[in-house]
């Protein structure tokens, strides 16, 4: 009877050490992700080494710190990470993706491509690897390819400005003005504070020598953001062509502060 007790006692103790054991770990994966989060990425990578030393089987782990690595340019790590995720989860989207931008780091669009459609094999309406898809086609100069991904990504969510806004860069790219405009109005209906796609819509009218249009959206852009500086840049532009050089120096002037190159790209027009 006392044997049995004694045994009870210990296998209660096990399970308790047990259960104690995991909530720790938990702790430190949580504690990783928050690091990673508050832009700590070398906390969160020192955590997250610590974690795959001690559980090597844990693909979460893996993956985070590739993350980890992948922020700090730390890029041939970051894929070495990867693949060992891979090899526990081959079948997690997000592992692949994350490799795309891996290999869009290292100047290899190629492979960013092969890896962002494996992601999509697994989870077609990934959208931020759809995104990474028409970015890396675009890295390529597959300009075609590049707006179906994006105009893929926008009829999977209408709500995703950021594929709207490069699929009317990338049409803009391709002289489909029209096509263009529609998509950066309609980025407007749905975000009435961003800058960016007035922006757009007036080098659109710039590059459709329509300079009153141009101004227009330029002015609307920097009221937006006044240090939105391509607007800056592309407003002074619209007054140089137009022969306002008073009123061009005045943006170049502006310029000076915010973003040198363009300054001294809009100073080259004014004075060639």
């Amino acid at each position: 009877m006392r044997a049995c007790l004694v045994g009870s006692i210990i296998l209660v103790a096990m399970c308790t050490s047990s259960a104690a054991d995991n909530p720790a770990k938990d702790l430190t994966i949580a504690t990783g992700v928050e690091s990673y989060r508050s832009g700590n990425y070398a906390r969160a990578e020192s955590l997250f080494v610590q974690i795959t030393t001690h559980t090597p089987s844990s693909a979460e782990a893996w993956y985070r710190l590739g993350l980890s690595r992948y922020r700090l340019k730390k890029h041939a790590g970051a894929e070495k990470a990867l693949m060992q995720a891979l090899n526990i989860a081959p079948r997690d989207p997000r592992l692949y993706n994350a490799l795309g931008l891996t290999y869009m780091a290292q100047a290899d669009p190629t492979q960013a491509v092969a890896n962002y459609n494996a992601a999509l094999g697994i989870r077609p309406k990934y959208l931020r690897a759809r995104y990474n898809l028409g970015i890396a086609y675009n890295q390529q100069g597959k300009t075609s390819l590049a707006i179906s991904a994006f105009e893929r990504a926008v009829a999977d969510s209408s709500e995703f400005t950021g594929a709207r806004y490069a699929l009317a860069v990338m049409l803009k790219k391709a002289r489909r003005y029209d096509d263009a405009a529609v998509q950066l109005l309609a980025m407007i209906s749905i975000d009435t504070t961003n800058s960016r796609p007035h922006m757009e819509l007036g080098f659109i009218e710039s590059e459709r020598r329509r300079f009153a249009e141009a101004e227009r959206h330029f002015r609307r852009a920097l009221r937006l953001n006044p240090r939105d500086a391509r607007a800056r840049y592309g407003l002074g532009v619209a007054y140089a062509l137009q022969g306002h050089w008073v009123m061009a120096q005045g943006q170049c002037d502006s310029l000076k502060s915010v973003n040198g190159a363009l300054h001294k790209r809009l100073r080259r027009i004014i004075n060639p």
